[in-house]
């Protein structure tokens, strides 16, 4: 795990640290005046804590495009729905959290090849795995479908230390930017990444840092999932 977080070993604890970071960002976004902040994090503290691996999903902001009446909202807290209520939202056919999905049951079941999943791919059996992770934008305010380069610079300019507070508190093993690790790399890494294909990936402590694509861009998503896989797999070698 990371080094250069503290020890979570008590749960009640971990939970009043999160709990305190989550009033610090909604205080932070309020000093500066957004009009909307759309929360993110831990999908589900018990299962994230307990989870076989701490996996991290880093996107870059949340679609909400027709927020008009300025309504708030959580990422977190939508993924934390009951099964029938992601199944009744078809999260499990979603271009972005479909491959998040089958992604992450790989990692934690063990499965090196996503092939191994055919026969439950497209079923909803995989919507649970959603407990186990953690889920942060850069941009924590409503955006479109598209994110100009400018833009999400920006926001990780203004609010660096409110995403690196949040990894670090997380403490995860696996960290996933869906074409974000970018924006990190002066402040996370002294080293250049491996990489092959569409991944980038650096080990820091006993964690792993992958840059894949964005898990809505148009990419076969056994490819995306076997890249991710194949670099989870070099990590665990070096343990």
């Amino acid at each position: 795990m990371n080094n250069n977080t503290l020890d979570n070993s008590n749960i009640e604890l971990f939970k009043e640290k999160v709990e305190q970071l989550n009033k610090e960002m909604h205080e932070y976004y309020t000093s500066i005046n957004e009009p909307v902040f759309l929360p993110d994090g831990i999908v589900n503290l018990d299962t994230y804590y307990n989870s076989k691996f701490k996996i991290l999903w880093i996107l870059k902001e949340p679609y909400d495009q027709e927020n008009e009446n300025k309504c708030s909202w959580s990422l977190s807290g939508m993924l934390n729905m009951s099964h029938d209520e992601l199944v009744d939202r078809k999260i499990h056919k979603s271009k972005t959290w479909k491959p998040i999905i089958e992604t992450t049951y790989c990692i934690l079941n063990n499965i090196e090849q996503y092939e191994l999943i055919d026969g439950i791919k497209d079923s909803i059996e995989m919507l649970d795995v959603l407990k186990n992770i953690a889920i942060i934008n850069v941009k924590k305010t409503p955006g479109a479908t598209v994110t100009p380069y400018a833009k999400l610079k920006k926001a990780y300019t203004r609010d660096n230390k409110i995403i690196l507070n949040q990894i670090d508190l997380y403490n995860p093993d696996i960290i996933i930017g869906g074409n974000t690790m970018y924006l990190f790399h002066s402040d996370l890494f002294s080293n250049a990444p491996a990489e092959y294909d569409e991944i980038a990936y650096w080990l820091k402590g006993s964690s792993i840092y992958i840059d894949a694509p964005h898990p809505g861009k148009r990419i076969q998503r056994g490819d995306y999932a076997n890249d991710i896989l194949l670099a989870i797999r070099k990590w665990k070698g070096t343990r």
